[in-house]
């Protein structure tokens, strides 16, 4: 089971990187289409759709990491009142239908994905490259379930 941890850790450490590599290429845009509007007049067509497109993969590939961080929000006032066991329980259920949340999020944005075959008009870029970050985090969220239920719920393990 420490394998999948193992991913999990290598899998987080990449989209971080990504992350941060985007957050500072989406900036660049934006500052260098500040620059061309105000100080030069001539605002560029592509760097919207770009800054967009960065902006849409930085955040569904941090959804799918901050799920398995569990940082995302929950409210835990009533499954407190509960014993451990159904607790354990219920968490169970909430984690099988957060993954077939992921599962649907995966199947749907494959199917626009791929009845989608417009352009972005301003740049060209295929309209596809919008919805496969929802499928990435579809599959993360599944991934997470997974690692979830089976290292640290069934077999007892601790996550860092």
């Amino acid at each position: 089971m420490k394998f999948l941890n193992k991913i999990s850790e290598i899998l987080e450490k990449i989209i971080t990187y990504f992350a941060i590599s985007g957050l500072a290429f989406m900036l660049i845009i934006i500052f260098y289409q500040v620059v061309a509007r105000y100080i030069f007049n001539n605002p560029p067509t592509w760097s919207e759709e770009l800054a967009l497109l960065v902006m849409i993969w930085i955040s569904l590939l941090g959804a799918g990491i901050g799920f398995r961080k569990e940082i995302h929000m929950k409210v835990e006032l009533f499954i407190n009142l509960f014993p451990n066991w159904l607790r354990k329980i219920l968490e169970i259920v909430v984690l099988i239908l957060l993954g077939y949340f992921g599962y649907m999020m995966t199947k749907y944005s494959y199917i626009l994905s791929i009845r989608l075959p417009n352009k972005m008009p301003a740049t060209g870029i295929p309209v596809w490259w919008m919805y496969i970050p929802a499928m990435i985090c579809g599959i993360l969220i599944i991934f997470s379930v997974v690692i979830r239920i089976t290292v640290d719920l069934i077999f007892g393990g601790e996550r860092k």
